[in-house]
């Protein structure tokens, strides 16, 4: 049996700021990919669709060394 843990990783969930060139850490949320973390993200805190579209998960710094 496989479990979906052996494969998500943690994420951190970013807000970018209205102007994009800075963004806010906001929490963290597991996933398969960037794109599942948000999707997770979005589901477990519902936002406005504008600020929605400003969301992004990226891997944090720690897991690329």
């Amino acid at each position: 049996m496989v479990f979906h843990g052996d494969y998500e990783m943690c994420f951190e969930i970013h807000q970018k700021s209205e102007d994009g060139w800075r963004s806010e850490l906001i929490g963290y949320m597991t996933g398969l990919s960037p794109d599942d973390a948000k999707a997770r993200w979005v589901e477990a805190h519902p936002t406005q669709p504008e600020i929605e579209n400003r969301i992004q998960a990226i891997v944090p710094l720690d897991e690329w060394r």
